[in-house]
Formats: C-alpha cells, sequence, structure tokens
C-alpha cells in the first residue's frame, strides 16, 4: 500500500472540493478560491489542515503543542493571515500577505514552526 503526502492528500482534497459542489450550497467554494488554494498548497514548506468556512473562502490551519495557531484564508482574490500565541486571542497578529507571495507565507509558516 502506498503511503499518500500531507501535500497529495491536501491536493486531492481540493480536487474534491472543486468537483464536489453546486453553486446553490452553503458550504460552496469557487474554483478561483480552489485555485489558490492549490497553489498554496503546492508551494508551503509544511502542509495545513484545510477546511471549508462556508463564506466561498477555504481555511488552511497550523498548530503547535502549546496551541499556538495560525491560519491562513484563502479568498478568490486575497489571503489572510492570523497568529495567535498559545490561542491568547488578545495577542493575535496579523501579518499582511498577499497571494503571489508563497515566500512570505513560507517565511511566516517556518518561524510559527521553529524551521527558521
Amino acid at each position: 500500500m502506498k503511503n499518500i503526502s500531507d501535500k497529495d492528500r491536501n491536493l486531492t482534497l481540493l480536487l474534491d472540493i472543486e468537483k464536489c459542489q453546486n453553486e446553490g450550497d452553503e458550504d460552496f467554494v469557487s474554483t478561483s478560491v480552489v485555485q489558490n488554494a492549490r497553489i498554496m498548497v503546492d508551494g508551503l514548506i509544511r502542509q495545513p489542515m484545510i477546511f471549508r468556512t462556508f463564506r466561498n473562502s477555504l481555511q488552511m490551519e497550523f498548530e503547535l503543542e502549546d496551541k499556538s495557531y495560525l491560519e491562513f484564508e484563502v479568498f478568490d482574490d486575497r489571503v489572510t493571515c492570523m497568529l495567535v500565541p498559545e490561542r491568547k486571542y488578545e495577542k493575535a497578529v496579523f501579518p499582511k500577505v498577499t497571494l503571489d507571495d508563497i515566500e512570505g507565507m513560507n517565511k511566516i509558516v517556518g518561524e510559527f514552526c521553529g524551521l527558521v
């Protein structure tokens, strides 16, 4: 049995989301959101957990043992980022990111995951 990588699992999930939905569904995610998420998944140095948000976006999450939380929310025309140390929301920061800056996203992910 072949082991599937986290990246392959995420790419398969995105393909399933794209193929198995109707525009009228409350959890609908547009093709452009899926394409933006696919580019991010393909370029990120660590793979996130991916969830639908029920507002035509996808949420990509990372969590550490100390409950620190990093989230990218992917939309048609933008991506947002929130970093919450130890899930203390009063300490949340919102790094500026753009869809075309995978290097910047990787810097955030690398610092969060202790890779830098």
